[in-house]
């Protein structure tokens, strides 16, 4: 339908493209109800709408829709926030009605506390998805401007030529308050409709010239709120355009994979991206609840043991340590202790090198024994946890002490999620954290929550791909994998390796008294070097890299050669492994890209033109990008199942986050045990029936904390 509804609203806007529409101001209801009309009837002329939103800031908790845009391939109109309800019902919340974005998530959060639940919707179709799906290495350039560019070849007005500069925060002492100018107070004033001037006091020439003035000032506020009303509806407009552009790029891209049955790029953007979009969105605005009581109790005691490491590195310099400083702890190691220096640092802006006393260098000493390394390691950690999760989580807390992190879709070139302000993903485990961060996030009101797992996913990953007969073998017999290794690596008998390791179990739960024995602990090292060389394996790591890892494993300085032989020892036990390797190297010389279990892609180019560095490390790479790229397919399409699924959702269960390869519900306490039999049986069936050549067990566990439902 071309041209829209006549007469709408101010004049069409000056474009500074005459290709495109040009935008229009709404600004009456009646004009409003008018649009209403026209985009029911034109929505489905190219599947969709372009919808976006002018914000007061970018929190996504409070901000709201200052204005907002809506637009087709032939109209693009902007109206005030105050219009939303108009629209809310017919359009914005109507499920026949898809909408195309740039940022969906943030624009549906906007939308939401401003009254409007996108949710209700159709599709939410982003084109920064679309965009990376196309090319995941693009970096830098999946925002719609970058797009805009690259695929049309125009350029967009940006955001501090429409409506300014925004200043850096000026902070009131007294109040608090930001005394300059915010991104939301700059928006308010580019779409404040000046006040045409009077045409009084023109008898004299101070009334001529004030006349004068006034219709300057009128004519430069005028246009300002018309190139904002344009700026604003063009990016409503590009998106939409935008979309439709990608989605006949990635019809040509074709997909062969038995685990999916999209036919292409776009098929599979549509069936899983595209609902994964809502579904994290939906995780978002759920959030969890996290008992900041807890937080405060563990306040005092990480003081407390900082303190008394600090005071424990006075008295042995008899001097006054700042453990934060960098030259002190260097002086202390180096002059006063006299140690070596492991590695040296990268100059930094200065370009002067000097020796380093950073993790790994702590490690490795710690490594060898040195009290002090562990005492400067134990002191960093506890400061790091203090200030990142006690402190800083407390930060994000709304008014119902929940927290609502932000889960990136396209945040690591696996599509691996990744989590944001905060980032969760970074939570220690319990066994790693003595403060017990993990039992402050706990369930809402007559609820309970319920955490599943995943067992060594990417192991049985890399056996499915592999197909290795003894891999494949081992994790269908319920075999231990590392101790196995361990047995076949070194001729030891697999039952003492096991014995070893439930010995270990026992001392950990309090069951048993007696410490570990010497060859307990010997048998506990193997297994434990056999499994940081699986996963480095899977991590295209070789010997150096390995040595490396297991200093911080077995907590002893580890040899570039010990770490060759054992990837070759480790090799020897599982050939088909090697032979898959080799194999994805070869299929990446001849076709530049390697695919996940669905078919989607993770490209590295032609190594043929690279550098044999840069070539060599695509390789280590390929393998990684597969096994973690598959994870990644294999915890979305079970999401997306428990989310869908009809049995949980009657069940009151609700999906609030995932982290690597658990998924946390809550639900209420009267269903936990229904609720995690269904949520372990859909996350064993990813795929519904196609099934991989081992199984994927699940273990889900409830409590009232994340710590104890693990």
């Amino acid at each position: 339908m071309g041209g829209g509804p006549p007469a709408m609203g101010l004049k069409n806007m000056h474009t500074f493209d005459m290709t495109i529409p040009a935008g229009r101001w709404v600004g009456t209801e009646q004009e409003a109800r008018q649009w209403v009309d026209y985009f029911l009837q034109t929505h489905d002329l190219n599947n969709g709408l372009g919808l976006d939103s002018e914000t007061s800031g970018l929190d996504r908790k409070k901000d709201k829709v200052i204005v907002w845009s809506l637009s087709d391939i032939n109209n693009r109109i902007c109206l005030p926030a105050e219009f939303i309800p108009i629209f809310k019902e017919p359009i914005l919340e109507n499920p026949d009605i898809n909408f195309d974005f740039t940022n969906a998530k943030f624009d549906a959060h906007m939308f939401a506390n401003t009254g409007a639940d996108l949710s209700k919707a159709g599709e939410w179709r982003c084109t920064i998805v679309q965009s990376f799906l196309k090319n995941e290495n693009n970096q830098g350039r999946h925002g719609l401007k970058e797009c805009i560019v690259d695929h049309f070849g125009r350029t967009t007005p940006t955001f501090q030529e429409t409506f300014g500069k925004v200043p850096p925060k000026k902070i009131d002492k007294i109040t608090g308050l930001n005394l300059n100018p915010t991104v939301g107070d700059l928006i308010r004033r580019a779409f404040t409709l000046p006040t045409p001037p009077t045409q009084a006091n023109l008898q004299t020439p101070e009334g001529i010239a004030a006349f004068d003035a006034a219709v300057i000032a009128y004519n430069e506020a005028l246009h300002k709120f018309m190139s904002a009303a344009d700026y604003a509806s063009l990016d409503a407009y590009n998106s939409h355009t935008l979309r439709m552009h990608f989605d006949e790029l990635l019809t040509t891209i074709p997909i062969r994979s038995s685990y999916s049955n999209a036919k292409n790029l776009r098929d599979y953007y549509y069936q899983t991206e595209v609902p994964f979009t809502k579904l994290l969105w939906k995780l978002e605005r759920r959030g969890i609840t996290v008992d900041r009581g807890h937080l405060l109790e563990q306040s005092g005691p990480m003081v407390k043991e900082m303190e008394e490491i600090q005071r424990e590195f006075n008295r042995y310099t008899g001097r006054m340590m700042n453990l934060n400083s960098t030259e002190d702890i260097r002086w202390f190691f180096f002059d006063h202790l006299k140690k070596h220096p492991v590695k040296m640092t990268k100059g930094g802006a200065s370009g002067v090198k000097k020796a380093s006393t950073d993790f790994d260098t702590l490690d490795t000493w710690a490594g060898q024994g040195d009290e002090w390394a562990m005492k400067l390691l134990r002191y960093r950690s506890i400061k790091k946890t203090h200030g990142t999760y006690v402190e800083g989580l407390q930060e994000w807390l709304d008014i119902y002490y929940r927290i609502h992190t932000t889960l990136n879709q396209t945040g690591a070139v696996t599509m691996r999620l990744s989590s944001s302000e905060p980032n969760l993903q970074n939570i220690p485990r319990p066994s790693e954290d003595s403060f017990k961060i993990r039992e402050a996030f706990t369930h809402g009101p007559r609820m309970m929550l319920v955490v599943a797992d995943y067992e060594q996913l990417e192991m049985r990953l890399m056996a499915h791909f592999s197909g290795d007969e003894k891999m494949i073998g081992a994790i269908r017999d319920g075999t231990d994998l590392h101790c196995l290794t361990v047995a076949e690596m070194y001729g030891i008998p697999y039952d003492d390796v096991m014995k070893a390791k439930k010995a270990e179990k026992a001392v950990n739960e309090g069951k048993r008294v007696e410490p570990l024995t010497e060859r307990e602990i010997e048998l506990l090292f193997y297994r434990q070097a056999a499994k940081a060389t699986g996963f480095g394996i899977i991590y295209g790591i070789g010997g150096a890299h390995l040595a490396a890892n297991l200093t911080q494993e077995l907590k002893r300085v580890g040899t570039e050669e010990e770490g060759f032989q054992l990837i070759k020892k480790w090799f020897g036990v599982f050939p088909g492994v090697k032979k898959y390797i080799d194999a994805t190297k070869i299929l990446l010389w001849q076709t530049g890209y390697v695919e996940t279990i669905v078919g989607r892609f993770r490209r590295f180019g032609a190594l043929q033109g690279m550098a044999k560095k840069d070539s060599a490390q695509a390789e280590r790479q390929a393998g990684n990008a597969i096994i973690q790229g598959t994870a990644s397919d294999v915890a979305k399409a079970a999401m997306l199942l428990c989310e869908a699924d009809e049995e949980l959702n009657a069940l009151g269960a609700r999906l609030l986050l995932q982290i690597h390869d658990e998924l946390i519900f809550e639900c209420p306490e009267e269903n936990v045990t229904a609720v995690k039999a269904r949520v372990k049986y859909l996350m064993e069936h990813p795929f519904g029936d196609l099934q991989l050549s081992v199984p994927l067990p699940a273990s889900a566990g409830s409590g009232h904390t994340w710590a104890t439902a693990k």
